[in-house]
């Protein structure tokens, strides 16, 4: 069985920059990634956002093309949000997305980077 160990960094963002993920909307959200992605086999190590976007770092299965994973997890969040009505107006992600694979050495280092991601945005002006 063919085995993949590569690190992906993931960026995604809210349609027109729309800065509509407030703290609680971005736990629910944060979760319901993570419980769909462990049903399709996608390793998230760390997830979090700012207002927004959304990173993700995680390790695919071989057997998921990488714009397969993203493309599902965009799409199925979006519809969990939508039909859980967690906004007024509908919610879209933005097409596209950003991906970086990283180097294990630095695994701990994107990851601390994504933890912080507020504290991250606190310190860039506006």
């Amino acid at each position: 069985m063919p085995y993949r160990d590569i690190f992906y960094h993931i960026v995604i963002i809210t349609k027109y920059r729309e800065k509509r993920l407030n703290q609680p909307r971005l736990m629910a959200l944060i979760q319901h990634i993570r419980t769909y992605a462990s049903t399709k086999g996608i390793q998230i190590h760390a997830i979090n956002g700012y207002q927004d976007h959304l990173h993700i770092f995680a390790t695919i299965p071989v057997y998921i093309a990488v714009s397969d994973a993203i493309k599902a997890i965009k799409g199925e969040s979006s519809r969990w949000i939508n039909k859980n009505k967690l906004f007024e107006a509908p919610f879209r992600w933005q097409p596209g997305y950003y991906i970086a694979t990283i180097c294990p050495h630095h695994k701990k280092t994107v990851i601390r980077y994504i933890l912080h991601q507020k504290e991250h945005h606190s310190l860039t002006p506006p």
